[in-house]
């Protein structure tokens, strides 16, 4: 029916119900114009109906017309932030809510807050509910800022927390003790350079507070320390910058981290094949030019092999012994022990 439809309530303001004015609105294809000025209350859902069909100033497909200014009461025990964002920016009125828990963006609900403390306040009741943030990428200092907003249990489903390392610290502590802050446990973590060393010890202590995978520079770069790293499968940059450095240090420095790892010394030492192995990494950077000091001796062939790995000298005690073995050394110029036992 196509009828036009006055709604008011006795006195002009009792409470609008907003799943009467959808039923009302399914009956006709009229202009249902509200004069009552009570407080429109109604399930989230039912008010953003309602405010998707009001207009102000009716054009001919209005269909509801005469509440942009109206109190709203949202009723329902967790709502969504964009929701009540939503519902808020539709009227004039005070929106007022008693939910006891949030979800939403971070975004969206310090949106929330920041318009249940404004002078004067747009929106009331957003006080100390449990807050269920759905980013994906979550920063640790938004993670205190939210939880500094209420005493209700604040639950995160990110996937990657980022931030420096005092805030990321605090917030895999505070997620692992589940009391303020929590589903951070799993989380993968990026750490910025800045506001605090990423120290081998501190990603150690990361590394107790989330299964997920820690992407980090960092910035100890002697071999005795970058050993102590304490779990594999993080993505770490790792730069060692010893002067004398063990191949084998170097391999097992490389097998700790999925990232690049820079190494600057300018002497490398180990056994024939701690050298080999150390050289043939496709994810350790900065060797070619460094002397090499082979240590329990070498066969020709490991010692040509070596001698191509770098520009600098290799010293080494071949223990092939025969001259037709010794002629096969393809490179002049490297500190070489010989013996010929013929």
């Amino acid at each position: 029916h196509n009828l036009a439809i006055t709604y008011a309530t006795t006195g002009g303001a009792a409470t609008i119900d907003a799943a009467k004015l959808i039923t009302l609105d399914g009956l006709t294809n009229g202009l249902i114009t509200v004069t009552a000025a009570g407080a429109i209350s109604g399930t989230a859902a039912d008010l953003k109906t309602v405010f998707a069909a009001n207009a102000d100033t009716p054009a001919a497909t209005t269909q509801i017309s005469g509440i942009g200014n109206n109190a709203v009461t949202v009723t329902g025990a967790q709502l969504d932030a964009a929701d009540l964002i939503t519902i808020n920016a539709a009227t004039t009125g005070l929106v007022t809510h008693a939910a006891t828990s949030i979800l939403g963006s971070y975004t969206d609900i310090i949106a929330c807050y920041t318009a249940d403390e404004a002078t004067p306040p747009t929106l009331a009741g957003t006080l100390n509910q449990a807050f269920f943030v759905n980013d994906s990428t979550i920063a640790a200092a938004d993670t205190a800022t939210l939880n500094g907003k209420t005493t209700g249990l604040v639950t995160f489903t990110a996937t990657t927390l980022t931030g420096e390392i005092a805030p990321v610290t605090t917030a895999l502590t505070a997620s692992a003790a589940g009391t303020a802050i929590a589903g951070l446990g799993a989380a993968n973590v990026t750490l910025a350079q800045t506001g605090g060393a990423t120290t081998v010890a501190n990603i150690n202590a990361i590394d107790h507070l989330t299964t997920g995978v820690i992407t980090a520079t960092v910035t100890d770069n002697t071999a005795a320390l970058l050993k102590t790293i304490g779990e594999t499968g993080h993505n770490l940059t790792l730069s060692l910058t010893d002067g004398t450095v063990a191949a084998a240090d170097i391999t097992a420095i490389d097998a700790l981290t999925t990232g690049t790892f820079s190494v600057t010394s300018t002497t490398v030492t180990g056994t024939a094949a701690q050298i080999i192995a150390a050289y043939g990494s496709s994810t350790v950077t900065g060797l070619g030019n460094e002397a090499i000091i082979v240590t329990g001796g070498a066969s020709v062939a490991d010692v040509n092999t070596i001698a191509a790995l770098s520009s600098g000298a290799v010293t080494a005690t071949i223990t092939d012994g025969t001259a037709s073995a010794l002629t096969g050394i393809t490179e002049s110029g490297n500190n070489l022990s010989l013996t010929i036992s013929d």
